[in-house]
């Protein structure tokens, strides 16, 4: 990434209930760059475009940001391009936005579809056995974003990829996503978003730590 980190020692790891109540950061806090990537992705990208090919594993913090400005939402939000496998700012080419929720909401960009697969039929533990994209069984999702979908187990109003527990603070993926511009299709798999805690400032500070496994692949015939 762009800005390297440091982590102290007084970092704790917070799971963070997305209820009502301000202390648990209800208010969904979008996403500032972050700076640890695990495997950069590989395959060819045009350059300038986000016409590619791609494959990685990302693992990424955001910035951080103190409790007022959390509550309030005033996190910026995070830019993902498949083409370089990193993030970047919103003047570059790039496929995907994360926001809300401690970057656990995605948009699609212009141009390009945000869709899922049903869980009953390609569960997540299913990402590393699909080879191809069964394009007739996509799902639309609303407003070309996907975040949480469920809440103690039960359906929100719109589709989502993640399940909250109120109980144990726990962010469970139960879907695969789809991002396609009708040529190229991304079969996204985000495996987690894990809050963060520096509570050594006055306010305390918030980012959160995301992993999430993507690859390019054809669609099925």
């Amino acid at each position: 990434m762009r800005h390297p980190f440091k982590i102290s020692s007084a970092i704790i790891v917070l799971i963070l209930a997305f209820t009502s109540c301000q202390k648990d950061m209800q208010t969904q806090p979008q996403m500032q760059q972050g700076a640890v990537q695990t495997l950069k992705s590989a395959g060819v990208a045009l350059s300038g475009s986000t016409d590619c090919c791609t494959s990685g594993t990302v693992e990424d913090t955001t910035g951080w940001v103190d409790s007022a400005d959390a509550i309030a939402g005033n996190w910026p939000p995070l830019y993902f391009d498949f083409c370089s496998g990193d993030f970047v700012s919103d003047t570059d080419p790039y496929h995907l936005v994360w926001h809300n929720r401690f970057n656990s909401y995605i948009t699609g960009t212009s141009g390009w579809t945000l869709t899922y697969l049903n869980e009953g039929s390609y569960p997540v533990t299913n990402y590393s056995s699909i080879t191809c994209i069964p394009t007739g069984a996509l799902n639309a999702s609303v407003g070309n974003t996907m975040g949480m979908g469920k809440l103690n187990g039960m359906p929100m109003p719109v589709p989502g990829w993640y399940d909250y527990n109120t109980t144990t603070r726990t962010i469970t993926p139960y879907r695969l996503m789809v991002l396609s511009n009708g040529t190229r299709h991304f079969l996204i798999y985000i495996e987690s978003v894990m809050p963060e805690e520096d509570n050594t400032t006055s306010p305390p500070q918030y980012r959160a730590r995301i992993k999430f496994h993507y690859k390019c692949l054809s669609a099925c015939v």
